[in-house]
């Protein structure tokens, strides 16, 4: 019907109406399936939460995003009351979970996505933009980060693979 209406409207006006805009690839609810991490200087590769993760990645229409990553096994606090876990408690929680979420924007001709960050467990990352290159392949997204410096001197890029769920 759309299609019709356009031809129409040439045929009548004599103009042709803007192009539908391309559907928007991300958009969907992904579940991610590896993350790895390659050493730029010498490509040694590392898993960094290991092969027992799970997560969700979450763009919508709208152009909202999310983003959750955990370790799996993860080691309950001795106490049920939250605001009760051990300082080590706590360490080690923080240290097994990422979530952020905010805006993002695409630009597919490129194959990048930019997080726009508006709340994070990681309080340093809000207000940034966080850049990933990213690949389709079927239901597979990937995301690549550009090098991160690491905190032991020396740069990663992180490849994280997300199979489409919603």
């Amino acid at each position: 019907m759309k299609c019709m209406l356009r031809l129409l409207a040439v045929a009548m006006l004599g103009v042709a109406l803007p192009a539908a805009a391309e559907p928007n690839p991300l958009v969907g609810v992904w579940k991610l399936i590896s993350w790895e991490a390659t050493r730029v200087s010498n490509g040694d590769k590392r898993l960094p939460f290991g092969r027992s993760l799970d997560g969700r990645i979450s763009y919508n229409a709208s152009g909202h995003m999310s983003a959750q990553v955990t370790q799996i096994h993860r080691q309950p606090f001795v106490t049920d009351f939250m605001g009760g876990a051990r300082p080590d408690e706590m360490q080690l929680a923080f240290h097994t979970y990422i979530a952020y979420y905010g805006t993002y924007t695409v630009d597919a001709k490129e194959g990048i996505v930019v997080h726009h960050v508006e709340g994070s467990l990681f309080p340093n990352w809000v207000g940034t933009k966080q850049e990933r290159e990213f690949e389709l392949e079927g239901r597979r997204l990937s995301l690549r980060t550009p090098p991160m410096a690491i905190n032991k001197g020396y740069k990663e890029v992180h490849t994280l693979i997300w199979e489409k769920i919603e």
